[in-house]
């Protein structure tokens, strides 16, 4: 018996010990992601890059141990390690629906550091409290459940979480112009008309269903609407790959956006702009892309395609390089083709990606026009 209770302390003691180690990493790794954010905020620069990242990575390893200890041991308390956990997993898979909400702020990668901050200090008070002495150290019966419960419960909560937040996120590239629901991904055709004039805004998705492309314009009267259609040209092949959506569109089952003259038998012209009005680092990164999709090695291609990507001093600003020349650029072009179009064509038709049509809604408000109506068409069936 006295043996029993020896093992036992010794057990009791070293899980003492490594939920105070586990406790201590988390809470160290908060506290330097919080002060590397905050160091990039005031200097552009990373200062803490170099202790943070390898302390994450320790933190990221240790966290399947910690989560199999916490079934295990009664005395591993969940009101102290279950947020930290669930945190930890929601931090890895994004956590949306936050960052979606904040993307593009300068304070973007500060919001979870914070809130990890909070629930490590919190772990840290709660873990203060004794154990009573009469509460095993291990319980077998205790990690069956553990493992049940996850069973049961982590497919529909993973499942869930990335439905919700895979259709917050289309909601919010689009400004509500293209819809993931459980029959598949529609796009939204909206009307607008000022006095004689109508102008035809479609979201568009690069592949889908030919059928419901069709769909899209068969409304339309052909003798009448003129087409300002979207389509990069690079005369000076600085891409050196064509854009050709063909090779992920066939590997989905689905088929690529053909020409819209081609689908509709409406009149149609280029409106967008030139691959060398962008900068030199979307031109890059775009020929990166590209190689991605045509190369036969997709793993060199993405090692490439990584290495350009990563090759960029500040993340955050190629980001807001590529949204000023793929989105604002073209969108400024198609206004100003939009502007001069209309004396002479008083019925537009604008098919254009659905992440381009929240700025080109907001235009045509600001020029008097106004919505009449609208329809949904699912482009890619589920």
């Amino acid at each position: 018996m006295e043996g029993a209770r020896a093992e036992l302390s010794s057990t009791e003691r070293a899980l003492r010990g490594a939920e105070l180690g586990w406790l201590g990493l988390y809470g160290l790794d908060a506290l330097l992601s919080v002060l590397d954010e905050l160091s990039h905020l005031a200097t552009g620069q990373r200062l803490l890059a170099p202790l943070r990242n390898p302390l994450a990575g320790v933190v990221l390893l240790c966290s399947p141990l910690a989560w199999l200890a916490v079934g295990l041991s009664p005395r591993l308390r969940l009101r102290v390690h279950l947020p930290l956990l669930l945190l930890l997993a929601w931090i890895t898979m994004g956590w949306a629906p936050l960052s979606i909400w904040t993307f593009g702020e300068p304070t973007f990668g500060l919001y979870p550091q914070l809130i990890q901050v909070v629930v490590a200090a919190v772990a840290l008070v709660l873990a203060r409290a004794q154990v009573p002495a009469t509460v095993p150290a291990l319980r077998w019966r205790r990690l069956g459940l553990w493992l049940a419960a996850h069973l049961l419960l982590v497919p529909l909560s993973l499942g869930s979480y990335t439905f919700l937040s895979a259709r917050l996120l289309l909601d919010s590239l689009t400004g509500g112009y293209a819809e993931l629901g459980l029959d598949g991904i529609s796009v939204l055709h909206r009307r607008f008309e000022r006095q004689e004039q109508t102008v035809d805004l479609i979201g568009m998705i690069h592949i889908g269903d030919e059928s419901a492309y069709r769909q899209l314009f068969e409304a339309l009267p052909a003798d009448q609407a003129l087409v300002l259609s979207e389509g990069v040209s690079d005369e000076q092949d600085l891409l050196a790959i064509p854009m050709d959506y063909d090779p992920v569109a066939r590997s989905l089952g689905l088929t690529p956006q053909a020409g819209i003259s081609e689908m509709s038998g409406l009149t149609e012209r280029n409106a967008d702009v030139d691959v060398a009005e962008f900068s030199d680092q979307t031109v890059e990164l775009l020929r990166s892309a590209m190689g991605l999709m045509h190369q036969e090695d997709k793993a060199q291609a993405l090692r490439d395609y990584l290495e350009v990507a990563r090759s960029h001093p500040d993340p955050q600003h190629l980001l807001r390089l590529l949204e000023q020349d793929l989105l604002h650029l073209r969108n400024s072009h198609l206004i100003a083709e939009v502007d001069a179009a209309l004396p002479a064509h008083p019925h537009l038709v604008l098919p254009w990606g659905a992440a381009h049509l929240p700025e080109l809604d907001e235009a045509l408000r600001t020029r008097g026009f106004e919505p009449v109506e609208e329809r949904w068409v699912v482009l890619i069936p589920f």
